[in-house]
C-alpha cells in the first residue's frame, strides 16, 4: 500500500514499506563497503535514518544534501529544520548530529553522484 506526503511545493512524494526498506539494504551495503571501520549499532542506525529520510523527502533534499555544505553543527535552514524533529530524540550534541549528517552525506554521494 502506498502513503504520500506533501512537500514544501505541494508535490507528493511516494512512500512504501519497500521501497524503504529496499534504500535501507543498499545504504547499508554501502556504508559497509565505504565504511567498514564504523562498527557501533546506534551510529549506523542514525546514519541510515537520516539517510532514508532524505530520499523519502524526494530530490530536493538529496540534491542539498549531496552538493558540499557548510558545518551541519551551525546550520539552519529549511532542510535541517524538517530533518531536525525527527532525530532530536536521538539527543544528538552538535558534534554527534554534524558527524551523523557527514556520514549520510557521504553515503548519499556515493549512491546518486558516482
Amino acid at each position: 500500500m502506498m502513503a504520500s506526503e506533501t512537500n514544501n511545493s505541494n508535490t507528493e512524494i511516494p512512500y512504501s514499506k519497500d521501497i524503504a526498506e529496499f534504500n535501507y539494504s543498499c545504504n547499508l551495503d554501502l556504508l559497509n563497503k565505504h565504511i567498514p571501520t564504523l562498527t557501533r549499532e546506534s551510529e549506523i542506525s542514525d546514519i541510515l535514518y537520516v539517510c532514508s529520510l532524505v530520499e523519502m523527502f524526494g530530490p530536493e533534499y538529496i540534491k542539498w544534501i549531496t552538493s558540499d555544505n557548510g558545518p551541519f553543527y551551525v546550520m539552519n535552514n529549511e532542510y535541517i529544520d524538517k530533518l531536525a524533529p525527527y532525530i532530536e530524540y536521538q539527543q544528538h550534541s552538535g558534534c554527534s548530529f554534524a558527524c551523523t549528517m557527514r556520514n549520510a552525506q557521504f553515503i548519499l554521494n556515493k549512491k546518486y553522484n558516482e
